[in-house]
C-alpha cells in the first residue's frame, strides 16, 4: 500500500510536469501552467502526499513563480470580508475551547435540558440558534458546539461513541446551519445573497424583516423536525445529575476569550 500511495504521487507530480512542459498550438503558455499547478495541487491534496496547508502553500508559490496570474488574481480571495468571517469564527471557537470556557457554557446553558433525550436535544437546537444570532460562520459555530455537546453528553451518562451522543452532535451540526439560514449576518451563504441581491437589484435585505419572513420555517419548523428526527432515530435513556458541582471563578483566559467576543 506505501508503494502503491508513492507510485500514484509520482504519476501526479509527472502528470505535472507533462501539462507544464507541452505546448499545444492555439494555447497560451500560462493556460498549460495553470493546468499543471491544479492537477498537482488536487492530486496531492487527493492522496494526501504532504499536510494539506503545506499543499495549499505550494500552490501559491508555484502559481506566483510560475507568473500563472497577477498576485492580485491569485490572492483575490483573501479579500473577501467572508474569508475573514469565518477565520475569526474559527479564531473564537478555539480560544473557547482551549480556555475551557466551552465546558462552562455546556454545564450552565444544558443544566435545564437534562430531563430526558428530547429535551435535551432541545436545548441543543436552542443553544445552536442562540449562537447564530452571536457568533458569524457556521464552521465556526460547529467546532464550537462540538465539544460542549459532547460535555454535556456526558454530564447525563452517554459515552462519546453511544448513538444518543452521535444524535446531539448531529442536531447541533444540523441547527447550526438550518437556524443560521434564518439570520443574515450568521452564514456566508447569506452575506453573498445580500451583496448579490444590493448589487445586482438594489435590493436592500433589511436583517429582521429578513428574520420575521424566514424565521418561522427556516428556524422553528426545521428546528422542530430536526429535534423530532433526532429523539426518534437516535434517543437513548439519559441520567438526570443528581447535584451540580460547583464552578470555579472564570479564569483569566476564559475572561479574556469573554470580552474579545463581546468586543467582536
Amino acid at each position: 500500500m506505501h508503494r502503491l500511495h508513492q507510485f500514484a504521487t509520482l504519476a501526479v507530480v509527472a502528470a505535472a510536469l507533462a501539462l507544464a512542459l507541452w505546448r499545444p498550438d492555439g494555447v497560451a503558455p500560462p493556460v498549460m501552467l495553470a493546468a499543471a499547478v491544479i492537477v498537482l495541487t488536487i492530486g496531492l491534496w487527493a492522496l494526501a502526499s504532504l499536510p494539506e496547508q503545506v499543499t495549499s502553500l505550494l500552490f501559491f508559490l508555484l502559481t506566483m513563480l510560475l507568473a500563472v496570474a497577477p498576485p492580485a488574481v491569485v490572492f483575490s480571495g483573501f479579500a473577501s470580508a467572508t474569508v475573514w468571517l469565518v477565520l475569526s469564527g474559527l479564531v473564537i471557537a478555539e480560544a473557547v475551547n482551549r480556555t475551557g470556557l466551552g465546558r462552562r457554557i455546556a454545564g450552565r446553558l444544558f443544566a435545564r435540558f437534562t430531563g430526558s433525550y428530547a429535551r435535551l436535544a432541545f436545548g441543543v437546537w436552542v443553544v445552536a440558534t442562540l449562537l447564530a444570532f452571536l457568533m458569524p460562520a457556521t464552521v465556526a459555530r460547529i467546532l464550537l458546539l462540538v465539544p460542549i455537546v459532547y460535555a454535556a453528553a456526558e454530564r447525563v451518562g452517554l459515552a462519546p461513541a453511544s448513538r444518543g451522543a452521535i444524535g446531539l452532535v448531529l442536531v447541533a451540526i444540523l441547527a447550526s446551519y438550518q437556524s443560521g439560514t434564518a439570520i443574515i449576518p450568521a452564514n456566508a451563504p447569506n452575506l453573498v445573497l445580500a451583496g448579490v441581491a444590493e448589487t445586482l437589484y438594489g435590493i436592500e435585505l433589511i436583517y429582521a424583516k429578513y428574520l420575521l419572513l424566514q424565521g418561522p420555517v427556516l428556524a422553528l419548523a426545521k428546528g422542530a423536525v430536526i429535534v423530532a428526527l433526532a429523539t426518534r432515530l437516535f434517543g437513548e435513556p439519559v441520567t438526570v445529575p443528581v447535584a451540580r458541582a460547583a464552578l470555579p471563578p472564570l479564569s483569566a483566559e476564559e475572561v479574556r476569550a469573554t470580552l474579545e467576543r463581546v468586543r467582536r
